[in-house]
């Protein structure tokens, strides 16, 4: 039963959508391109995988959001039932489409970024204007306000796997808010349940411990995280060099 499980699975999550897009890129290119001399091929070949690979991340996005209705994702704690499946469907769909070469550069493209994000995931709140170099675990249970910046190598993660004394292992989500205007530095952790006011600095490589509370405006740094300072003001543009002048209270 666990190999017909995992056999429905995989074909699930890579062979029918990998069939699909490559019939549909098929279709397109199978009248001209009978036609095309093997050099034409060769230069078209890195257009024609990333057609694929877009295809591909749509008929991801669609099934992911076909089964999530049917069993939505817990955000709370699960043991068992159709929503760990959800959890577990999501999570091998990420590690799967990390797996795909361009993946890295389409991340910092808006438009494609939510795309890759929708391919494993039901939904996906980042606000406008929001640069994300770092990584979000779970894109349906964290909220990335206006104009917030994670840092490269950043993680956000809103879930946490643990262990009952009974030996079961339960799934805990705990939704991820991050307010406007904020900072995450490189390296940073934030984990689930955190919330971040708007204007607040997470410095690099800091930890944040599951269900942290930062006030707007605050400086936080550590591991675990603790409070730095406050922002005196906010960050303004000087017109006459482009710099930027941040002023601070400690």
């Amino acid at each position: 039963m666990r190999v017909l499980r995992a056999f429905a699975m995989g074909l699930w999550l890579w062979f029918l959508p990998a069939m699909l897009s490559g019939a549909a890129l098929s279709l397109l290119v199978a009248f001209p391109g009978g036609r095309w001399p093997w050099f034409v091929w060769l230069i078209l070949a890195p257009w024609l995988y990333f057609c694929w690979l877009i295809l591909f991340l749509v008929f991801c996005a669609a099934g992911i959001q076909r089964i999530a209705k049917r069993h939505p994702k817990p955000h709370r704690v699960v043991t068992s039932g159709g929503g760990l499946f959800t959890i577990v469907a999501c999570n091998f769909r990420l590690r799967l489409v990390n797996s795909l070469p361009l993946i890295g550069v389409m991340r910092n493209l808006p438009k494609l970024r939510d795309l890759v994000m929708l391919s494993y995931a039901p939904s996906v709140h980042v606000g406008k204007g929001a640069q994300l170099a770092g990584f979000l675990w779970d894109p349906d249970l964290t909220e990335v306000g206006d104009f917030s910046v994670l840092g490269d190598r950043a993680l956000v993660s809103a879930h946490l796997l643990m262990i009952q004394p009974d030996g079961k292992h339960s799934y805990v989500t705990a939704p991820v808010k991050i307010g406007n205007r904020v900072m995450v530095g490189t390296g940073a952790t934030v984990t689930a349940g955190c919330e971040i006011g708007e204007f607040a600095i997470i410095q690099p490589h800091s930890f944040l411990p599951p269900f942290t509370k930062v006030p707007a405006g605050e400086i936080w740094g550590g591991s675990p995280a603790t409070c730095q300072g406050s922002r005196k003001g906010t960050l303004r543009s000087l017109s006459s060099d482009s710099k930027v002048n941040a002023e601070f209270e400690f």
